[in-house]
Formats: structure tokens, C-alpha cells, sequence
């Protein structure tokens, strides 16, 4: 298609689209921009684009393709969704949370615009609206995790009976989460049930167990449960923890003290490296990417004045061939 249409833009689209799913980025990402250079407000070229730069953990590339996007196509909602989760990874939660209010107020019924603004929401303290949104957005593809921020959000509003209610549910389904095996715990101690707190700091230092929030709390509820002698096993595993991370520290100073002031052997040189053949190079780059324009030309370029090359090469060698006849012919008169 592209020999027959090589100007048509959704050509270069479908073209990404299907080195995408080879997993070959690098010619996709070349295929949108030939598109978007065809043609620079071509919508869906540009969020492929997005997309693929975001999916690269390109951040900034990626926020700046989707201001390129959304100054084209304002209403896009999943830009700014997008947008607001790389900006929100970046610590610029205020300017995540105005598009996340854009796309909410373009799409009001947004699941997962309503659960990103609600878990942004909990980050700043706005623990009130979080709820509302997570109550609004419904579970989603992952009802664990909106189980737990229910429960963070209704434990941070003074309301322990239904944030257990939350966490259970969450627990339910993610059995290991620490941040909720944390909540529950702390929400166990709220309602003045400190065995069933203990228990859940317990469960989570069986994940965890350098957890610092877990262990300080633990530690403070065996003595009043009157099982102060538990809390030692903790304490010396703590100490073993402690004591064999600074033996392997001394170790490696002692080896390197060691290896400093015993004489090493002289070092074995490493082979030359071979010189690289660029039109293997290109050649290859070619075979994975037939269109690939720029490297077309190099290779071009590198063709031209090739046999002149080769027949220098060939003289050369002639050259020398007699220089060295010569020079074997004195030596035996």
C-alpha cells in the first residue's frame, strides 16, 4: 500500500498500528510521526502516539503528545485522563486534578476517571469527595482496590464500623494488601478491639515484615493484651535482620581491604574490538523496516561510489603485494 499511496496518512496509521502488534515500537512510533507529518491535527495518529510514548514510560514525551492531542481535539477525554495519571506520578497533583474534573465534566459518568480522581482526592486529604466519587464510579475491572479506598476514605472520616465493612470485602479479594491489612488494623483499634488488631498487624507482618507502621503498633498492643513475652520473637528477628545486613557490609569492606593490598594479577587485555559494518547495519534495519525513509537514503548513499572504493582497495593490496616481493628479493641477493 505504501508504494501505491505513500501521502495517505491512514496508510502510515495502519502501518504503526500493525508494528505495534509485532511489538516493534521504534517503527511504529516512526510510522505515526511520518503520519502526523502528512498530516498534524490527524486525531487518532496522535493518540496512538500518546499512547505509545506513555506505554514506553516516556513521561515527559508522553504529556507533552498528549498537550499536542488535546490542543487539537480539547473534548478528548481519555487524553486528559491519561495526562492527569502521568502528571499525578510526577507530584503535580493540583494540575492532575483539573483533568480529571475536565474529563469528568465531559464524561460525567467515567468510571475510571471517578476512581483516578477519588484516589487522587485521598492524597490530598479530601476524603469526603473521594467517597463520593468512589460511590458514584462503582468497582470497575478492580474491585479490591475500591473496596480499599472505601474503606481509607470512610476509616478517615471517623466512620470505623463501615470502613471494616470495606476492608473485608477488599481482603476478600486481595488477601495480601498491605495497605489495607494496615486499615483494617488501625480500624480495629478505633472500635477498641485490640486482639482483632493485633491479629491483622500480625497478618501483615507475615507479608512484610519490616513494616514500621505494623511493628510499632504491635509492639504497643502485646503488653496491654497482657502478651508482652511476643513481642521479643519480633524484636530479635528484627536484630538478625539488622545484624546480618551489617555483616555482609563489613564482609565486602574487609574483601575489598583485602583485595586492595594483595598484588592482583596483570590483567589479560581485551581483544580489539571489531570494527562495525554499517551496511550489515543498515541492511538489517532494512529488512525489519522496508520503508524505513531515512536509513534508505544512507543506504543509498553508502552505495554510491562503492566499486570505486573496492577497486582502491584492490590496487592497494597490489601495491603492497610488490612492495613486499621487493623487499624479499634484496634480502636473498
Amino acid at each position: 500500500a505504501l508504494r501505491l499511496e505513500p501521502t495517505v496518512v491512514q496508510v502510515w496509521l495502519e502501518r504503526g498500528r500493525a508494528f505495534e502488534a509485532l511489538g516493534h515500537d521504534g517503527p511504529a512510533l516512526a510510522s505515526y510521526e511520518r503520519a502526523l507529518r502528512l498530516d498534524g491535527r490527524h486525531e487518532t495518529s496522535l493518540s496512538r502516539r500518546a499512547f505509545l510514548l506513555q506505554r514506553l514510560d516516556r513521561v515527559d514525551d508522553a504529556i507533552a503528545a498528549y498537550d499536542r492531542l488535546l490542543a487539537v481535539q480539547p473534548t478528548a477525554a481519555f487524553g486528559l485522563n491519561n495526562r492527569a495519571g502521568l502528571l499525578a506520578g510526577l507530584g503535580k497533583r493540583e494540575e492532575a486534578l483539573r483533568d480529571l474534573d475536565r474529563a469528568i465534566a465531559l464524561v460525567p459518568g467515567d468510571g475510571n476517571a471517578l476512581r483516578n480522581r477519588a484516589q487522587l482526592l485521598l492524597q490530598l486529604g479530601r476524603n469526603d469527595k473521594a467517597l463520593r466519587d468512589l460511590d458514584r464510579a462503582g468497582p470497575g475491572h478492580d474491585a479490591g482496590a475500591w473496596h480499599g479506598m472505601r474503606g481509607d476514605a470512610l476509616l478517615a472520616l471517623g466512620r470505623p464500623q463501615p470502613a471494616l465493612e470495606a476492608y473485608r470485602a477488599a481482603l476478600a479479594l486481595k488477601p495480601q494488601d498491605r495497605a489495607t491489612l494496615f486499615g483494617f488494623g488501625v480500624a480495629q483499634e478505633i472500635r477498641g478491639d485490640r486482639g482483632a488488631a493485633a491479629a491483622a498487624y500480625g497478618a501483615l507482618l507475615a507479608v512484610d515484615p519490616d513494616h514500621e507502621g505494623a511493628l510499632e503498633r504491635r509492639e504497643e498492643l502485646l503488653p496491654a493484651l497482657g502478651r508482652s513475652i511476643e513481642v521479643w520473637p519480633a524484636r530479635l528477628a528484627g536484630l538478625w535482620r539488622s545484624a546480618g545486613d551489617s555483616y555482609e557490609r563489613e564482609r565486602a569492606a574487609l574483601q575489598g581491604a583485602y583485595r586492595a593490598l594483595w598484588p592482583q594479577p596483570q590483567a589479560v587485555p581485551a581483544p580489539l574490538p571489531i570494527p562495525p559494518n554499517p551496511l550489515a547495519a543498515l541492511d538489517a534495519a532494512l529488512a525489519l523496516d522496508a520503508f524505513d525513509v531515512p536509513r534508505l537514503i544512507r543506504r543509498a548513499q553508502y552505495s554510491i561510489g562503492q566499486p570505486q572504493r573496492e577497486a582502491q582497495a584492490r590496487a592497494d593490496l597490489r601495491s603492497e603485494e610488490r612492495r613486499v616481493g621487493k623487499e624479499c628479493g634484496s634480502r636473498s641477493a
